[in-house]
């Protein structure tokens, strides 16, 4: 897999204290490839980061 930015809402995903992982199933099931599925780490992340909200959010 690789390090990709993504534009788009993760079909899946798991939040634990400082990091998330999301699984992006889309290409994977229009193409009938399952090589495509995708699963991204984001780790280290703030209150921010978590939440997707700027200050006051």
């Amino acid at each position: 897999m690789g390090s990709h930015d993504h534009n788009a809402l993760a079909d899946t995903w798991w939040r634990g204290t400082d990091s998330l992982i999301a699984v992006y199933r889309g290409e994977a099931e229009v193409m009938d490839a399952p090589l495509c599925l995708t699963a991204t780490i984001y780790a280290g992340l703030d209150e921010w980061g978590l939440r997707g909200r700027g200050p006051g959010g």
